[in-house]
């Protein structure tokens, strides 16, 4: 993810690439962005003074997927206070409309969908974000109607905001133990509703795949 384009300090301490099959930076390396507390730190893996083209090239070249504190902290809080207040409160509020409907033409030219070959700064993300947000259907508003997905559960989106930042695999106990003995209690009181006392169960990525399994079971019922 780029840095920051504020590059206004002299002092700089350039984020450059993770080397392949390094998963942590050199211990005792510091990092200092402009604004923040000389105090703080976070590992890196290499410092030096960068005037400010250096700067703005090793942002550009920063795309590591590890979350950095004095990096991505500043991100993140802008990131969820803007999804919480436009896409969850403000879309479900009823206020505005289920949808700011643009002709698929006119489209690309309000929202940048552009693949650059350089990353884009953190100003940049929130905007696009911003922009999705306003021109998507909101179907979390009341006056959307759909029998498969409508409404915006509070606790559904925490849980899976929580999952997403997990990211666990459940397919063995050691890589995932909670969300193991999760899905078991979950599929045991699924199976209950039923009035099923044994028995399996599997979840699956949407309805029609649930269906296929269904359908592919029912074939060999005897």
């Amino acid at each position: 993810m780029p840095a920051n384009e504020d590059t206004s300090s002299d002092d700089f301490v350039a984020l450059t690439r993770i080397k392949p099959g390094r998963t942590n930076p050199p211990a005792g390396t510091q990092v200092k962005m402009p604004g923040t507390d000389e105090s703080s730190s976070s590992p890196v893996l290499s410092s030096f003074t960068a005037s400010t083209e250096e700067q703005k090239g090793f942002e550009k070249g920063d795309f590591r997927s590890m979350p950095y504190r004095n990096v991505h902290e500043k991100l993140f809080r802008d990131f969820f206070e803007l999804v919480l207040q436009r896409a969850v409160f403000q879309s479900t509020s009823g206020e505005d409309r289920v949808v700011e409907w643009v002709d698929p033409h006119n489209l690309r030219s309000v929202v940048d969908l552009s693949l650059p070959t350089e990353g884009v700064g953190h100003k940049e993300l929130l905007t696009l974000t911003r922009d999705i947000i306003k021109y998507s259907v909101k179907t979390g508003h009341p006056h959307f109607v759909n029998q498969l997905f409508s409404g915006l559960d509070p606790y559904g989106l925490l849980g899976q905001w929580l999952t997403d930042a997990l990211n666990p695999s459940v397919y063995t106990y050691e890589v995932s133990p909670v969300f193991s003995l999760m899905e078991e209690d979950v599929l045991r009181e699924m199976r209950a509703i039923i009035g099923w006392q044994g028995g399996e169960g599997l979840f699956c990525p949407g309805g029609s795949m649930a269906n296929g399994y269904a359908i592919n079971l029912a074939r060999h019922h005897r």
